[in-house]
Parts: C-alpha cells; structure tokens; sequence
C-alpha cells in the first residue's frame, strides 16, 4: 500500500522540520536497529525529541509460511442429505465418464500470512533508570494480514464442481448437455432426475447462518428452473431472485460455498488498516564499553474486534455463520477470540553516529 508509506514520509518531513530549530543535535543519537518477534522481523531508527522522549519509524513482516486446511465437497439436500457420500460416489462416477477426471470428494486451502506493518511509535522513559519506556503509537498495513487458497492441484476437482452445477442448471432448465453442428447431446434423464430430486447443486459445506444475510445489490436467477415432473415453470432466467436490501440467506440454512468462475475458492483474512499500539519495554548496552544496545518490547497491537475471515462469495466465515465444521470450525474459533494483537520482540541496534568525545 503506498499511502502509507507516503503518510509516513509526511509525518517524518514534518518532525525533521519541527527539529531544525535544535540544530540538529539530536543527531548524534540516532539509532538504527534490527527486531524480531510476533510481527515478523524488520529494521527501525529511533531518534530522541525531547529529554525524556524518543520517536522511532520502522517496518516489520511476517517470512512466508503455509498452513494447509481441509474442506469436503458435497451434494445431497433436506433430508437427503445423510446420504451425500452415495450421491457423490454417483457423480463422481458419471463425471469420470464426462471429462476423464476422478473428482475428489474433499480439497485442501493453503494459508499464507502476508503481514507487513510499517510503524510509528512514541517512547516516553519517565522513570528515574531510562533504560525502561513505555510505547504508544500505530501500526499501519495493508487490510488483508493472510489469505487461504487452494491447492493448485485441487483445481480439477473445482472444475468439475462448476462442470457438474452447469449440468444441474441445464437439467432444470430442460437444456441439452451440449450442442455441436446442429446437432444436442442431452444429460440422461435418469442422472437429471437424481440432481434435481436428491442431489442437488454441489459446494463445500462449511457451517450455517447465525443471522439473516441481506442482500448488497439486486441478485437474478441465472438458469430457467422447472417444476420436477411437470412442464410448470418456476422462475425464469433474468427473472429477480432477491432485490437489494432483502433477505437473501436466512439464519439457521446451510452455507455451501461454490467456487468462483476461475476453478478456485479463497478466503482473505482481514483487520482495520490503521493498528493503535500500546505497550512498554527495556534497552541497554550488550556489554560495558560497547555501543551496541540490546532491548526487548512488549504490548499490543489493536485492531478493530475481532478479524474477518471472507470467502470469495463474500460470507465471513467469523461473523456470518456458526457451527463451522472440522479444523475451520478450530481456527474460526480462535480468531473470534483474539480481539488484538500481541507483540513481543527483541531488538539490537547501535548510534547511527558515534557519541563526541567528552559528551
């Protein structure tokens, strides 16, 4: 995000000519350090303002790491749905027919961190050893601190999922499966009965409204659908689903999410972009006679409630739903509980220039 690094420079080209009228004394006790801790690892100058007072700038961010989490993918609806894994062996079965891939019945999502701060803080040393200061300040980075994604090679299970809901909207729609020079390969009756009695549209299946989800813009059904065994029609293609403002998912239904057109389904975890800070510390020389110094800092970083966890449907899996299944079920529980953030690090850096004889 580059506005923040503007912010910064601003805020920086606005203390440097606060300081001018110092003559720049201060100076000489310019420190530039290296940290590491629960916000990464980075690099920061600190610079004193007043007897008492430092202000420091830095930048920190989280090494790339991976966490990867499972989803199953199902089929099967109302009451049917205790026999999803015989329908989806079902499915599985024909589309092997259709495209020549054995779909799996579940996928894994990748987790990557991408947690980088740039920071301004305040220290304040009010106590008779100025070796220890108390800290208040911000952080400020991007909204989105880590996204989930699935694996590259899960795609084709993706796109048959998306493959086989065409099918289902062509089944309701009374569509063939396909048409080539004139001439329309229709879906087996048989196989466009059992979607639309039993089986269903195909998704993962994650957990449950909490509330009512309303919708943010009009929503229009994208496929004719038919009364099963009549010609009668229910709703056409066009036609208004849910207007603005309405509700479009009520809370107790399921929540079964569909991959986007791309083959892929993501979720992006996300917090306010500007962090408030509070917290406190201790510094001193590694050893008598050296310049270098040494230092350790403690506090947190708060960042608005609980993180939001989006799904590329836009559902928060952290404040839509409940009942969140498997080891998302775990995680989801404890980002709800992590209303901000610790930090903790350890610093070691040295004067930018050295100390004048007899000061």
């Amino acid at each position: 995000m580059s506005w923040y690094r503007g912010l910064l420079v601003l805020m920086l080209a606005a203390y440097c000519g606060a300081v001018s009228a110092q003559e720049w004394k201060s100076l000489e006790a310019w420190n530039v350090g290296m940290t590491a801790g629960t916000t990464g690892i980075g690099a920061e100058v600190s610079m004193p303002v007043a007897r008492n007072v430092q202000v420091r700038l830095g930048r920190v961010y989280m090494p790339r790491f991976e966490k990867t989490m499972n989803f199953g993918v199902e089929v099967g609806k109302g009451e049917h749905a205790a026999n999803s894994q015989y329908y989806m062996e079902n499915i599985r079965g024909f589309m092997r027919n259709f495209i020549g891939y054995d779909m799996k019945d579940n996928i894994d999502m990748v987790g990557r961190p991408r947690f980088g701060n740039a920071k301004l803080l305040v220290d304040w040393m009010p106590f008779r050893d100025k070796r220890w200061h108390v800290t208040a300040g911000v952080y400020i980075g991007g909204r989105t601190i880590a996204t989930a994604k699935n694996k590259m090679e899960d795609m084709p299970t993706l796109m048959g999922v998306n493959m086989y809901n065409d099918l289902y909207k062509k089944g309701a729609a009374r569509e063939p499966m396909f048409t080539a020079e004139g001439v329309s390969v229709g879906i087996p009756d048989h196989f466009v009965n059992a979607m639309l009695v039993y089986y269903g549209e195909m998704a993962i299946s994650l957990g449950e409204f909490k509330h009512d989800i309303v919708a943010t813009e009009d929503v229009y059904w994208d496929y004719d659908y038919y009364e099963y065994g009549t010609n009668e029609l229910v709703h056409a293609k066009g036609d208004l689903r849910c207007a603005k403002g309405e509700v479009l998912y009520h809370e107790g239904e399921a929540y079964r999410m569909t991959p986007s057109a791309d083959n892929t389904v993501e979720a992006k975890m996300k917090v306010n972009a500007i962090r408030p800070y509070f917290g406190g510390g201790f510094s001193g020389r590694l050893m008598k006679g050296s310049n270098i110094n040494i230092g350790v800092e403690a506090g947190v970083m708060m960042w608005g409630g609980s993180p939001s966890v989006v799904t590329n449907d836009g559902i928060d899996l952290v404040k839509d739903l409940r009942n969140v299944r498997g080891k998302v079920g775990d995680y989801v529980k404890l980002i709800k509980g992590i209303k901000a953030f610790p930090v903790i690090e350890l610093k070691l850096y040295l004067p930018l220039t050295p100390p004048k004889e007899g000061r």
